[in-house]
């Protein structure tokens, strides 16, 4: 359930301007005049209004949004920093320091930079002349600085008149953005179901895991262990856990998880991490053009909204709020994308669709199975 925040007209003009079109609807002929007493009391009432509209509309988030932090140990992410390695060349082997701290950047567009720094002291010692693995980490928090290539320039932002060439040796990742304040109550609406907070059910622990940076969302599934396949063991519960982007979450993830939800439940009982199972779909496809439309240009919208629909990053619930895993998601239906082909501009009817090769409903298969887009082949019939 999403959090629910009433919207009221704060606007002390926009109120006093409804004030005065309810007096001209009831006094015929009246008009409003600058000097009057009526428009000043109205002027006086819109401010006075327009500060309790406004303490009306936002202080229940606030109220809510401290409950969660100072009561119940809920904390809004922050997010993290995006982190890489590089190599630094200097201009002779007389020995040189590259101090914490000195800011690279990449540039990303003629005016746009993403900055960087050099997260320790580096020491590039009398007989070389370049410093390899030099650990690195974006200026500010956030996804943006993700997957910067290795191999890729970064510009001195800090003047150092020694150092002749910075490079990416491996690329940046570990990014991820601050949680907005919508996401955030939204996610601690989900979250005070659970009170104690302490699982009980598989889907509790989804959501609790959930809590750690970098999981978007989890599946629950009672009684899994990952090492022998079977779903019958007793006190145990395996998580599958998927990044925002649809990918897998780190090995350092899985561990933060495991961890967690150890510290909240009894004794003896045992928690397992997965990553999802990916089910490659390759949908075949003809359509019939309507008058007056391009057909590459049909194909190629149809195709990037099959690949939309079927994207591991939303598929089953991933782009609600908050993000859920639909253990009920495991079937691709047929008629499902035939509608998501029609209602594309340009669809006059679908001729044929295949899933996989069949023309049916298409079962994913695996533990935790989410859709990953495979080959889109449409035709004109």
């Amino acid at each position: 359930m999403s959090f629910v925040n009433i919207d009221f007209t704060a606007d002390a003009d926009q109120l006093a301007d409804d004030a005065v079109a309810y007096l001209q609807s009831v006094i015929p002929g009246w008009e409003p005049s600058d000097g009057h007493l009526e428009v000043w009391l109205i002027e006086a009432l819109a401010r006075m209004n327009s500060e309790l509209a406004y303490a009306v509309r936002e202080v229940p988030p606030q109220v809510f949004r401290a409950f969660g932090t100072q009561m119940l140990g809920i904390n809004q992410s922050v997010g993290q920093r995006a982190a890489g390695l590089s190599t630094w060349v200097v201009e002779s082997d007389q020995g040189w320091t590259i101090p914490a701290g000195t800011l690279v950047g990449y540039r990303t567009s003629g005016d746009s930079m993403i900055l960087l720094e050099t997260v320790t002291q580096v020491d590039v010692p009398a007989g070389s002349t370049s410093a390899s693995g030099v650990a690195v980490r974006a200026v500010d928090v956030g996804r943006a600085a993700n997957g910067i290539a290795p191999g890729t320039s970064l510009e001195l932002v800090d003047s150092l008149s020694y150092v002749t060439s910075a490079t990416v040796s491996s690329a940046t990742d570990g990014g991820i953005d601050p949680e907005s304040d919508a996401s955030y109550l939204d996610r601690l609406s989900a979250e005070v179901k659970l009170l104690a907070p302490r699982p009980i059910l598989a889907s509790d622990f989804a959501v609790l895991a959930a809590r750690i940076p970098g999981v978007h969302r989890g599946l629950g599934i009672s009684g899994y262990d990952p090492e022998d396949g079977a779903d019958t063991h007793e006190r145990m519960v395996t998580v599958a856990l998927v990044a925002a982007d649809g990918t897998p979450v780190e090995t350092a993830t899985h561990l933060a998880v495991v961890e967690y939800l150890d510290s909240l439940r009894e004794v003896n009982f045992q928690v397992h991490t997965i990553d999802p199972t990916y089910v490659v779909v390759n949908v075949a496809y003809s359509v019939h053009i309507a008058n007056g439309y391009v057909a590459e240009e049909v194909i190629a919208r149809v195709d990037d909204a099959l690949a939309a629909v079927l994207s591991p990053s939303v598929w089953g619930g991933g782009d609600l709020s908050p993000a859920i895993w639909s253990a009920e998601a495991k079937v691709v239906r047929y008629f499902s994308l035939s509608n998501v082909i029609a209602a594309e501009n340009g669809v006059a009817w679908v001729g044929s669709l295949t899933l996989n090769g069949a023309a049916a409903d298409l079962t994913l298969t695996g533990i935790a199975p989410l859709p990953q887009p495979g080959t889109m082949t449409g035709t004109v019939a």
